[in-house]
This record gives C-alpha cells, structure tokens and sequence, in this order.
C-alpha cells in the first residue's frame, strides 16, 4: 500500500495539496494501477478503502489469468456492506445505504459462484435478512438476487422469505415475488415448493388488486413440474378461480390450467372443470369455464370435453352459448361432425352475437363442399346485423365449392348491400368461388355494371377485374367503359380494372380495350377526360404500344418519368420492324419533356428496318426540334435507318444542321455525313471546309476529320485546308489535321469512289415521298 501511494504521489507531484485527491481516492487511483500492471497484492491492500463503483471498475481491467481470484474478492468485497455484523443502525446512513443497494445490484449480475460454500451461505443468509428490510426498493433488491444465491444457500429458507413478501405492504415488491417464486423453487425441495404454491394462491385470493391474482396464476403454472401427485389440489384451486370476480382473473384460469397439464392429464382437467363450473350457476362462470375447456383440451378431440361444450350450445344465456361455439371450434376441429352440425344450427340462433361466433367458427369445423353446412350459412346471408353477413359471407368463401351456381347467386346479390363492409366481403367472397370467365358471376357483375346505386357499379367493376376473361371482348369493354361514369369512384375503380385487364387480355382483346377508353379521351367533361388519360397512361407503363399512341400528345410532364421508362421499354418488347411500336415511338416526338423525346428518337433507330420511309421522315422531322439534344440524337439515329444509301433531301436536313446554334449538333452533323453521302460530294465537302472555322474546337475537330472521310484524292482546296489547321490554337484540333493529312495522302482509292462498303441506290419515288412526309413530322 505504501508502494502504491508513492506512485500516486509521483503521478501528483506539482499539484497543491488542497485539490490532491482524499487518501480513499488515492487508493481507489493504486488499486486501479496495480490491476493494469498485474500487481494483485497492492489491490488486496486496498480493498477497505474501496467502493463498489471503484471495485466494478477494477475488475474490469482483470488480467486473465488473474480474473477468477480476483473475480472471488471483488464479490466479497461488494458482499461487505450486507453483512449483519456491521450493525443494523449504520444501514440507514445515506452513503453505507447506497453502497448496500449497489452491492445487491451488483451481486444480482455477477452471482456467488466464485466463493467458497461457506462464503456463499453467509452471503445468502445475509439476502435472506434484507428481504425483510423496512425500505422497500432495498427488499425488492434483495429478492432480486436471491435466485442467484439459491444454489450456494438453504433454498427452502431463501423460498420461504419470497412468500412472506407476497402479501408485503408494496406492490412492487409483491409482483417481484410473484416473478421470482418459481426460479427460487428450482433450489428447494418439492415439498416446499408445494407448500408455496399454496400459500400463493391463498395470499393472492385475498388481495383486492386484480393483477396480483393474474400473476398468481401464472406463477402456479410455471411450478407444475414440481407438483408431482399434488397437481389435482392446484387444479382444483386454480379452478377455483373461476368465481373472481374480475373477468380478466377469470380468462386467466384457462391458460394456467392448460400449462398445468401440459397435455399430460388433460382428462383429468377436464373431470375438474365438468361437475361444478362448466354447469355453475352464475353465468360469468360457465363461460369462462367453457373457455378454459377449450384451453385445455385444444386440438385433442376429446369425446368428453366435447359432449360439455356442445350440451351448452343449448344454454340459456347468449354469452355462454357463444362461449360453448368457441369451445366446440377450439375442442373438435373436423374430426367431429355431430359438432359441426351443432354449431351450424347456431347460425338460426336468435341472439346476433351467437350467429356471428358461429359464423366465424364453421370454417375451423367443416370441410369445403358441406351442404349440411353451406345451406344454412346461405340462409344467414339475408341476417339484420351487417356483421353476421360479413361472417356469413367469409365462411362460405372457405367452406362452398368452387363454382357452385347458387352459391355465387346467392353471394352476388349482396353486392346491392346497403352496407359497405357486406358489399367488399361478397367481392372476396365471390372471387375465390368463382374463376375467370365463370358463366354464371361474369353476366350476373355485368348487369351490376347498370345499376342505379354507384357503390354497387363500383363493386361490380372490381368483380369483374378479377373474374373476366382474357378473351371476354364484350364484358373487358364494359367494365373499362366505366371510366365515363358520373361517380369518381366508380371511375377509380374502371381505371384500375382497365390496368389488371390490359396486362391479361389477349391482343385482340387489349386493342378493344384501349380504343374504348380512347373514345373518351375528348369527352368534353374534364373528370371524364382526366380518368381516360390517366387509365390509359397506366397501360402505358407496362409497354402498350396502342396505349401509347393513343393518349401521348395528352400527357403532361408529370408522366414524365413513366413514358420515358414505358418507350425504352419497347425494343426490349418488340422486333425490329414492327410497324405499331414505331408508330408509338414516333407519336411520343410530340411529348413536351425532351428526355422522351430523346428516348423515342433512339428506339424508333433501333426498331426500324433501313430504308424505313415513316421512320425516316420522323426522325427528319426531329431535326427541326427545340431541344439541342434531340436534334444531335435525331441526326445520329438517321444513318441507322438510311444505310449507307441517303436521298438528298435527308442530306440536305444534315448538312442544315452545320450551321445549327448548338455546337453539339454541328458535330453531331459532322460526324454523321461521311455515312449519308458519297466520298467527294462537294456540298458536304464545302460544309465541312466552312465549320474548319468554327469557334468552338470540337466543331473544328469534328470537320477535320470528316473531311478525311469526305474529300477524294488530290483535293488541293481541302489538302491546303486541313494543313492550315494543323496550326490551330486548339491542340487536339492539330493532332486531327495531322492524322487526317497523312490519310489523305495515303489514299489510293479513284477518286469519286465511296466512302462506305455499301453501294447508293438512286431511288426517284424514295426522293418524292420524303418531303412530303417530313413536313407531316
């Protein structure tokens, strides 16, 4: 220890006296540089100068293979201030109180299972005599660690302090014994785990607080393993439960007598729950003890339990009958059918809240295709509460045959339900009994299509999206012919029926439905017109080229994005040539949003064959247009539809564009006449020779080497050019001219021969047409 101070004092040294730290911190501060350099001893000379805080923190810097010796000090040290013998009256000063409360903590944590048997006994002793402590949070801490000290101390003393606390004057404390009960039982004998079951449940009987007896039941449940040949007393007094007066207490008793058999002795469960609850008088009480019947015996199809639920079927009181029906649908499930014919007579029941619970478990009882059951469900499809018809209506979509003519009648005349939720459970109802094209739901929704009331025109539009067929010409056109009712919502509804039909209808079918929607596209009611454009731009989305035709030009930049993705989409979708993709692509150069325009240009290059007259003169069209980008897009995309053959209109456009105010698209044009015209074509020459002085560089370079392409052997005018521009101010511009003058030096070619492998042909009606398409473009 006097080692230790030195260092200290070495490390203070200069400081003044009055800010040096106490001699109980100069310690802590030793003990902490002793563990880091491995010097135990000087940390057991400090253990009285410590406090838990500084103990914890030395015992995280154990070396080790010094940490279970240590480990064994540090708990010891935390035990100190819980020993007895430091006197009853010190506890209640502030600092040493504290220290207690950290030492339980801490002990909670870590256990006691690095001391000695002797250690550890005194310890738990110690814990034993705090859970009596007149502070409540120091009991409640107490408890806490006694599941910790139970295997190292007397487990029956340790059980026998946590039922003394259950009827403790703090709640708290009440519910932390109930919490801990049954991880103290584990170190006791099982007699004293018997003995305290017992006393939880006569103490907790008492207590006015409903969640204390909750707790107790639970706390009970999780003993069964300990009860051995004393579990019919605990279920008899758990049952006994069944009188609380609080029902939450009650619904309790069910779960905790299920954990109590654990499908052990569920027989004998249910003998205790037959003679005096199920048949009890108050009304509270059989139901509850129909509940925990069917908690117990769930899924066992047990004759017995069975025979009490369904006899209660016929009780008096509506809420122990719909109790029995929960039972019988927990207890029987499909392996009995006396019981499901009983539960089906319960559909005529006179109390509403009994049909419902019967409804709601006929499908957990009965296999689909039931006609002893099916027929009275359909009976209560006319029931006066709107809930029991939705329930009427969920049963028969799991227990009615598919296809079944007078079922899906039935079901189909609720969809003129006054009630909303009735109307949207006969479409479920009637889309998973019926299949696409069914001959007797498709006409019945079709007429529905004309009925007065729009809620119903609204749910038969969403029948019909799932139930038509993706040849049914007459009904798809129908439906989607919605989008020009009066109703908003019946309008939403056909647009989204015009998506989901688009996408399975066959191609005959999906141009008949884009041409109906089209028709009103120029209704003169704008909300007529907005759904029409907007059914139709969803359709769009998924690559309908008909679609896309047809509503473009009224799309506004909010379907940017989607017609953008929709046009990339095509060549993907389509081969090259046809003549309906080009058209769609062809039809978004009218779009406002330039991207589009961009994108349409590119694929109507992709999708067309060369020589191509419409995509020709579209995309000729496209180099008068206002967006720079597309004009340099367009002049790039046109040898890809003229070949190496170009008539001299298309030239003329190209060569148009060298005096373009974009520079991109001069060098766009640039780069493009050398694949349109004929090598030594003078008015692309002379163009290219008039950009040489251009003032933007990459125009320069662009000419430069286009005239390499363009010029034929022993050109003098185009030689001395390209020589001049070997000394412009632009490097890359010289070294273009350089490597272009060398290729024209080279050539051996005859002059007037072509600059492309491919051969022009001279095609007179081609030359007529072209402008006059164009100026439709």
């Amino acid at each position: 220890a006097t080692a230790a101070d030195e260092v200290v004092r070495a490390r203070f040294s200069g400081v003044p006296c009055a800010v040096r730290p106490t001699p109980q911190a100069a310690m802590a501060s030793s003990a902490a540089v002793a563990v880091v350099f491995g010097r135990p001893e000087i940390l057991e000379a400090c253990w009285e100068c410590l406090g838990p805080t500084d103990l914890v923190r030395c015992r995280a810097a154990l070396p080790a293979d010094q940490c279970r010796l240590l480990r064994r000090q540090v708990l010891l040290a935390l035990a100190r201030p819980i020993d007895r013998s430091s006197g009853g009256t010190l506890l209640e000063d502030g600092r040493l109180l504290q220290h207690l409360m950290f030492a339980l903590r801490a002990l909670a944590q870590l256990g006691l299972e690095s001391l000695r048997d002797c250690e550890a006994a005194a310890v738990a002793t110690s814990i034993i005599f705090y859970a009596d402590h007149s502070l409540s949070p120091v009991r409640s801490s107490a408890l806490r660690v006694l599941p910790r000290s139970g295997p190292r101390g007397d487990g029956d003393a340790a059980l026998r302090a946590v039922v003394l606390r259950l009827e403790d004057e703090a709640c708290e404390v009440r519910l932390d014994a109930l919490d801990i009960l049954p991880l103290v039982a584990a170190s006791a004998s099982d007699d004293g785990v018997a003995d305290a079951a017992i006393a939880v449940m006569m103490k907790a009987s008492l207590k006015r607080d409903a969640s204390l007896r909750r707790a107790a039941l639970r706390t009970v449940s999780r003993l069964a393993c300990r009860l051995g040949d004393r579990l019919p007393e605990f279920l008899e007094a758990v049952a006994s439960c069944l009188e609380d007066r609080d029902a939450s207490v009650r619904r309790a008793v069910g779960e905790a007598m299920a954990r109590l058999v654990e499908g052990r002795c569920c027989r004998l469960a249910v003998e205790t729950l037959a003679p005096n609850y199920v048949g009890h008088l108050r009304i509270e009480v059989r139901a509850a003890a129909l509940h925990a019947l069917g908690e117990v015996a769930r899924g066992r199809a047990d004759v017995q339990a069975v025979i009490l639920a369904v006899e209660r079927l016929e009780d008096a009181q509506a809420s122990v009958r719909c109790a029995a029906v929960e039972a019988v649908a927990a207890l029987a499930g499909r392996s009995v059918p006396a019981a499901t014919s009983a539960v089906a007579v319960c559909l005529g029941d006179s109390d509403a809240s009994v049909r419902l619970a019967a409804g709601q478990a006929l499908p957990a009882l009965a296999i689909r295709g039931d006609e002893t059951v099916v027929g009275p469900i359909l009976e209560r499809l006319g029931d006066d509460l709107a809930r029991n018809r939705v329930a009427a209506l969920q049963a028969l979509s799991h227990l009615a045959a598919g296809g079944d003519e007078v079922v899906i009648a039935a079901v189909a005349a609720r969809f003129e339900d006054t009630i909303e939720d009735v109307r949207n459970a006969a479409v479920s109802t009637l889309v998973q009994l019926a299949s696409r094209g069914d001959p007797t739901a498709v006409p019945c929704l079709v007429e529905f299509l004309r009925h007065k009331r729009a809620p119903v025109r609204c749910v038969a539009v969403r029948g019909l999206a799932q139930l038509t067929a993706p040849c049914d010409i007459k009904a798809a056109t129908a439906v989607v012919g919605r989008v020009a009712d009066v109703d908003g919502k019946v309008r939403r509804e056909a647009e989204m029926a015009l998506l989901e039909l688009a996408r399975i209808a066959e191609p005959d079918c999906h141009e008949a439905l884009v041409q109906t929607v089209a028709k009103f596209i120029g209704n003169s009611n704008a909300d007529i017109h907005r759904s029409a454009v907007s059914g139709l731009a969803r359709v769009v989305g998924g690559g309908s080229v008909s679609a896309m035709s047809a509503v473009v030009s009224h799309l506004g930049l909010g379907w940017k994005e989607m017609l953008h993705g929709a046009v990339q989409k095509l060549p993907r979708l389509r081969r090259r040539g046809d003549a309906a993709a080009i058209s769609a692509a062809t039809a978004c150069f009218q779009h406002c949003a330039a991207d589009v325009r961009c994108a349409a240009v590119q694929v109507v290059a992709d999708l067309a064959d060369q020589g191509d007259l419409v995509a020709t003169a579209a995309l000729v069209g496209r180099l008068r247009d206002d967006n720079a980008t597309v004009r340099a897009g367009a002049v790039a995309a046109l040898p890809q539809v003229t070949g190496a053959f170009a008539d001299v209109y298309v030239s003329d456009a190209v060569l148009g564009r060298l005096r373009d105010g974009n520079p991109t698209v001069r060098c766009s044009a640039l780069v493009t006449l050398p694949r349109l015209v004929k090598c030594g074509n003078r008015a692309a020459i002379d163009g290219a020779l008039g950009c040489l002085k251009d003032e933007f560089a990459d125009v320069r370079k662009s000419a430069v080497r286009s005239l390499g392409d363009l010029a034929p052997r022993g050109d003098k005018k185009v030689l001395q050019a390209v020589l001049e521009a070997t000394n412009d101010r632009d490097a890359a511009v010289q070294n273009a001219a350089a490597f272009t003058l060398g290729r024209l030096e080279e050539r051996h070619s005859p002059a007037g021969g072509s600059c492309a492998t491919r051969h022009a042909l001279s095609a007179p009606t081609l030359a007529h047409s072209l402008p006059a398409l164009a100026s439709s473009w």
